[in-house]
Order: C-alpha cells, then sequence, then structure tokens
C-alpha cells in the first residue's frame, strides 16, 4: 500500500502532452518550437511559413522563412527526429492575422 501513496501526486497528460512539454523545455523566452508532425500541418501555407514584405528590414521586398529546422535525432526524448522553430515575428500590422490562421490550421 506504501506504493500508491508515492504515486497519487502523478499526472498521466498523455503523449502529445509529453512531447509538447519536452520541446517547450528547450525554447528560451519568446521562441516556438513545434514537432514535424504539426509542421506538416503548414507546409502548403505561405502565411504562416513566409515573413510579410513591411517585416523584410532588409528592404528587398522577398518574404523570408520564418521556421528553421532542428535535428532531434540524437535526443532520445523525443519520438520525432526533427522539429522547427519560428525565427522570426510578424510585423505588428499582419500578427493576428498570423495568429489566427496557424491556429485554424492547427484545428484541422
Amino acid at each position: 500500500m506504501i506504493w500508491r501513496d508515492r504515486r497519487k501526486n502523478e499526472v498521466w497528460a498523455g503523449k502529445t502532452i509529453n512531447m509538447t512539454a519536452k520541446l517547450a523545455s528547450l525554447s528560451k523566452d519568446w521562441e516556438l518550437f513545434v514537432s514535424d508532425r504539426f509542421f506538416k500541418n503548414l507546409w502548403n501555407d505561405e502565411l504562416v511559413l513566409k515573413s510579410c514584405w513591411c517585416s523584410n528590414w532588409k528592404e528587398t521586398w522577398e518574404k523570408e522563412d520564418l521556421w528553421k529546422e532542428i535535428d532531434l535525432s540524437n535526443n532520445d526524448k523525443f519520438d520525432f527526429n526533427k522539429a522547427f522553430i519560428l525565427e522570426s515575428m510578424w510585423c505588428s500590422n499582419h500578427w493576428k492575422e498570423w495568429c489566427k490562421k496557424i491556429i485554424a490550421l492547427d484545428n484541422n
């Protein structure tokens, strides 16, 4: 009966929550990591993959990639080999549109 008392504070949230928490532990303030499984939802939507023109400080008028691939193949904490980090933020004019779009893609 003693072993049951030791386990009463454990929470079994599930695989998705577990992987999400592990990814979040890699991040610093203001960083967003997503698994390759989630990133597959984004692959065909330029709005969430590329910068807007007004945020391009280089003035090249070219959209830039927002996400960078991270290799996790040597990290045994994860059940996937790749993740992606959001490296750039949208401008103050379009960030709400970006957030709405990425949430909508997550619900598909």
